[in-house]
Protein backbone atom coordinates (compact mmCIF):
# COMPACT_ATOMS: atom_id res chain seq x y z
CA UNK A 1 0.00 0.00 0.00
CA UNK A 2 3.00 2.48 0.81
CA UNK A 3 4.22 2.04 -3.21
CA UNK A 4 0.60 3.00 -4.31
CA UNK A 5 -0.01 6.13 -1.69
CA UNK A 6 3.96 7.27 -3.03
CA UNK A 7 2.68 6.96 -6.65
CA UNK A 8 -0.56 8.97 -5.89
CA UNK A 9 1.87 11.66 -4.13
CA UNK A 10 4.35 11.71 -7.15
CA UNK A 11 1.56 12.31 -9.65
CA UNK A 12 -0.14 14.77 -7.61
CA UNK A 13 3.27 16.96 -7.24
CA UNK A 14 3.86 16.12 -11.09
CA UNK A 15 0.56 17.53 -11.49
CA UNK A 16 1.11 20.56 -9.63
CA UNK A 17 4.36 21.72 -11.18
CA UNK A 18 2.91 21.13 -14.38
CA UNK A 19 0.10 23.33 -13.56
CA UNK A 20 2.60 25.95 -12.35
CA UNK A 21 4.92 26.14 -15.18
CA UNK A 22 1.38 26.43 -17.54
CA UNK A 23 0.25 29.55 -15.21
CA UNK A 24 3.90 30.77 -15.70
CA UNK A 25 4.53 30.47 -19.26
CA UNK A 26 0.93 31.93 -20.03
CA UNK A 27 1.59 35.59 -21.27
CA UNK A 28 -0.46 38.45 -20.34
CA UNK A 29 -3.22 39.76 -21.89
CA UNK A 30 -3.44 42.78 -23.94
CA UNK A 31 -6.03 45.53 -23.22
CA UNK A 32 -8.44 45.32 -25.36
CA UNK A 33 -8.62 48.71 -27.00
CA UNK A 34 -12.61 49.01 -26.97
CA UNK A 35 -12.79 47.80 -23.32
CA UNK A 36 -10.62 51.01 -22.49
CA UNK A 37 -12.44 53.01 -24.83
CA UNK A 38 -15.45 52.40 -23.01
CA UNK A 39 -13.70 53.12 -19.72
CA UNK A 40 -12.27 56.22 -21.01
CA UNK A 41 -15.70 57.34 -21.61
CA UNK A 42 -16.92 56.38 -18.21
CA UNK A 43 -14.35 59.01 -16.58
CA UNK A 44 -16.49 61.67 -17.78
CA UNK A 45 -19.90 60.08 -16.08
CA UNK A 46 -22.66 62.10 -14.33
CA UNK A 47 -22.57 59.86 -11.24
CA UNK A 48 -19.18 60.29 -9.49
CA UNK A 49 -19.03 56.13 -8.42
CA UNK A 50 -18.85 55.24 -12.17
CA UNK A 51 -16.02 57.56 -12.74
CA UNK A 52 -14.41 56.28 -9.98
CA UNK A 53 -15.14 52.63 -10.89
CA UNK A 54 -14.15 53.04 -14.05
CA UNK A 55 -10.42 54.90 -12.84
CA UNK A 56 -10.17 51.54 -10.85
CA UNK A 57 -10.39 49.18 -13.60
CA UNK A 58 -8.20 51.09 -15.65
CA UNK A 59 -5.54 50.96 -13.37
CA UNK A 60 -6.21 46.99 -12.97
CA UNK A 61 -5.40 46.96 -16.52
CA UNK A 62 -1.66 47.67 -15.22
CA UNK A 63 1.61 49.29 -17.61
CA UNK A 64 0.57 47.78 -21.08
CA UNK A 65 -3.01 49.87 -21.18
CA UNK A 66 -0.31 53.58 -20.85
CA UNK A 67 -0.15 53.58 -24.83
CA UNK A 68 -3.97 53.49 -25.15
CA UNK A 69 -4.29 55.89 -22.30
CA UNK A 70 -2.45 58.46 -23.91
CA UNK A 71 -3.62 57.84 -27.65
CA UNK A 72 -7.33 58.91 -25.33
CA UNK A 73 -6.06 61.33 -23.94
CA UNK A 74 -5.26 63.54 -27.09
CA UNK A 75 -8.96 63.73 -27.11
CA UNK A 76 -10.83 63.80 -23.77
CA UNK A 77 -14.52 64.70 -23.44
CA UNK A 78 -13.88 67.44 -20.47
CA UNK A 79 -11.58 68.57 -18.25
CA UNK A 80 -11.96 65.76 -15.20
CA UNK A 81 -11.40 62.94 -18.00
CA UNK A 82 -8.04 64.62 -18.98
CA UNK A 83 -6.76 65.19 -15.28
CA UNK A 84 -7.93 61.26 -14.54
CA UNK A 85 -6.27 59.71 -17.04
CA UNK A 86 -3.23 61.84 -16.40
CA UNK A 87 -2.85 60.56 -12.84
CA UNK A 88 -3.60 57.25 -13.89
CA UNK A 89 -0.71 57.35 -17.11
CA UNK A 90 1.27 58.83 -13.82
CA UNK A 91 0.45 55.91 -11.50
CA UNK A 92 0.91 53.00 -13.97
CA UNK A 93 4.25 54.77 -15.65
CA UNK A 94 5.72 57.45 -13.19
CA UNK A 95 9.08 57.08 -14.72
CA UNK A 96 8.11 58.33 -18.11
CA UNK A 97 6.37 61.94 -16.39
CA UNK A 98 9.40 62.06 -13.64
CA UNK A 99 12.19 61.41 -15.66
CA UNK A 100 11.81 65.20 -18.35
CA UNK A 101 10.66 66.74 -14.86
CA UNK A 102 13.99 65.56 -13.52
CA UNK A 103 16.14 67.08 -16.16
CA UNK A 104 14.08 70.29 -15.72
CA UNK A 105 15.86 70.69 -12.48
CA UNK A 106 19.03 71.45 -14.92
CA UNK A 107 17.14 74.03 -16.95
CA UNK A 108 18.88 77.26 -17.75
CA UNK A 109 15.43 79.42 -16.79
CA UNK A 110 14.47 79.99 -13.26
CA UNK A 111 11.26 79.54 -13.71
CA UNK A 112 11.09 76.03 -15.28
CA UNK A 113 13.41 74.66 -12.38
CA UNK A 114 11.10 75.82 -9.99
CA UNK A 115 8.29 74.12 -11.61
CA UNK A 116 9.80 71.20 -12.26
CA UNK A 117 10.16 70.93 -8.84
CA UNK A 118 6.82 71.85 -7.61
CA UNK A 119 5.59 69.15 -9.98
CA UNK A 120 7.51 66.13 -8.55
CA UNK A 121 6.89 67.50 -5.16
CA UNK A 122 3.32 67.30 -6.11
CA UNK A 123 3.60 63.51 -7.34
CA UNK A 124 4.19 63.00 -3.42
CA UNK A 125 6.27 59.84 -1.68
CA UNK A 126 5.12 57.51 -4.42
CA UNK A 127 8.09 58.40 -6.68
CA UNK A 128 10.53 58.71 -3.77
CA UNK A 129 12.33 55.41 -5.06
CA UNK A 130 12.54 56.60 -8.52
CA UNK A 131 13.85 59.83 -7.70
CA UNK A 132 16.79 58.09 -5.00
CA UNK A 133 17.80 56.02 -7.86
CA UNK A 134 18.23 59.09 -10.41
CA UNK A 135 19.98 60.73 -7.68
CA UNK A 136 22.75 57.41 -7.29
CA UNK A 137 23.44 58.26 -10.99
CA UNK A 138 23.02 61.57 -11.34
CA UNK A 139 26.11 63.77 -12.92
CA UNK A 140 24.93 67.45 -12.90
CA UNK A 141 25.73 69.09 -9.39
CA UNK A 142 22.42 71.47 -10.38
CA UNK A 143 20.06 68.70 -10.72
CA UNK A 144 21.51 66.39 -7.79
CA UNK A 145 21.22 69.50 -5.35
CA UNK A 146 18.06 69.96 -6.52
CA UNK A 147 16.95 66.21 -6.23
CA UNK A 148 18.61 66.14 -2.61
CA UNK A 149 16.27 69.02 -1.66
CA UNK A 150 13.31 67.57 -3.23
CA UNK A 151 13.90 63.77 -1.46
CA UNK A 152 14.45 65.52 1.64
CA UNK A 153 10.41 67.56 1.77
CA UNK A 154 9.21 64.20 0.14
CA UNK A 155 10.68 62.25 2.54
CA UNK A 156 9.46 64.99 5.74
CA UNK A 157 5.67 64.48 4.44
CA UNK A 158 3.24 62.40 6.12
Amino acid sequence: MKLGSRWVFTLLFAGLVVCEASVQAAPAEKPDPERVRALVKQLDDDRFLVREQADKELRQLGKDVVPLLKKELQDPASLEARCRLEKIIDHLAPDESVLPLIRQLGANEFENREKATRELLQKGKAILPLLQKQMAKETDLEISRRLQHIIKKLSEMK
